[in-house]
């Protein structure tokens, strides 16, 4: 779908919601963007950025599915913010639950294209959403720690154990950047180990 749906990254590329390409694709964008997001929409009370959230889920899996658990969001740095284009995009095309999955795994398949890495199969697409939910589970222990909630988070509900060798630390987004860089180039290397 073309149109006037593109926007300009961190470094300086162009970037087509309506027709991504890999050569739109840069981890330095990818690392950039998501240190700049606040996990749950900036509701916690110190700034916790997507990107030390994916390195947490990352480190917590084994090596040769590290790399997957590093960009499980890697989306969100292309859609997670409300920019014109975007809205402008989304006002195309009617905004489901279905259509944002389509297009979350669009945007996952033209990523992993650009960073030389299959789809991740079904097994390690499970083993991330376990990570991932874990993870969740730890934030919700160690960023609201205090709150009451007349609703359960979901990992209260499904009883999602939290990690208990992961700390917090609220990095700043530079910090988080540099690292989520550093850990994709570990990781990378130690997913080609595999092959």
């Amino acid at each position: 779908m073309k149109g006037n749906f593109w926007f300009t990254t961190y470094t300086g590329k162009y970037f087509d919601l309506g027709e991504p390409t890999v050569d739109m694709v840069d981890i330095r964008d990818i690392a950039a963007s998501l240190s700049r997001q606040c996990r749950f929409n900036g509701h916690c009370r110190t700034f916790y950025s997507v990107a030390e959230h994916s390195i947490h889920v990352a480190d917590s899996l084994p090596g040769h599915v590290a790399i997957y658990g590093l960009l499980h969001d890697a989306h969100e740095s292309y859609i997670g913010d409300m920019t014109a284009p975007n809205k402008a995009f989304f006002r195309t095309v009617p905004i489901t639950a279905q259509r944002m999955e389509q297009l979350e795994h669009a945007l996952d398949a033209v990523i992993y294209r650009a960073l030389g890495l299959p789809m991740p199969t079904d097994a390690v697409h499970r083993e991330v959403k376990t990570a991932d939910m874990r993870m969740l589970a730890t934030e919700r222990r160690d960023l609201f720690p205090n709150q009451e909630h007349t609703r359960p988070w979901l990992v209260e509900r499904e009883r999602v154990e939290p990690f208990e060798g992961i700390t917090i630390k609220c990095l700043e987004p530079g910090l988080a950047e540099s690292v989520f860089m550093d850990r994709f180039g570990i990781w990378l290397s130690v997913w080609r180990g595999y092959q």
